[in-house]
């Protein structure tokens, strides 16, 4: 059974943040990329916290 991660309002600005820095200095492409390795990430600590 998977669990749920909260972010907590601090960490989920924060990611906001690194993500519209990162958009200035990468491309669109290597942006997405970051997203979904940070989102895979995620999901593993959902299934094996």
């Amino acid at each position: 059974m998977a669990i749920k991660v909260n972010w907590s309002p601090e960490a989920d600005e924060t990611f906001s943040q690194k993500i519209d820095y990162l958009a200035k200095e990468w491309s669109e492409q290597e942006v997405e990329k970051f997203i979904k390795q940070t989102q895979e990430v995620i999901n593993r600590l959902q299934i094996f916290p």
